[in-house]
């Protein structure tokens, strides 16, 4: 009985240590997907510089082309 009980122990210890250093890839993530979120605004202000036409060439093709 004792020795389950450490092995959970251990084993829920081990996770722990996974998610810790799984942190910094997450919060990279994150900070990641908000520079996303806020160069999909810029796009829309300006659309010289937008994204989904930076390689066709053709402005008038791109999800964020306000018609």
């Amino acid at each position: 009985m004792d020795i389950s009980i450490s092995a959970a122990i251990t084993k829920i210890n081990e996770m722990m240590n996974g998610l810790i250093a799984a942190l910094p890839n997450v919060v990279i993530g994150i900070i990641i997907f908000i520079a996303f979120l806020f160069g999909s605004v810029d796009l829309l202000t300006d659309r010289r510089m937008s994204f989904p036409h930076a390689f066709s060439g053709n402005p008038a093709d791109g999800a964020m082309d306000a018609r």
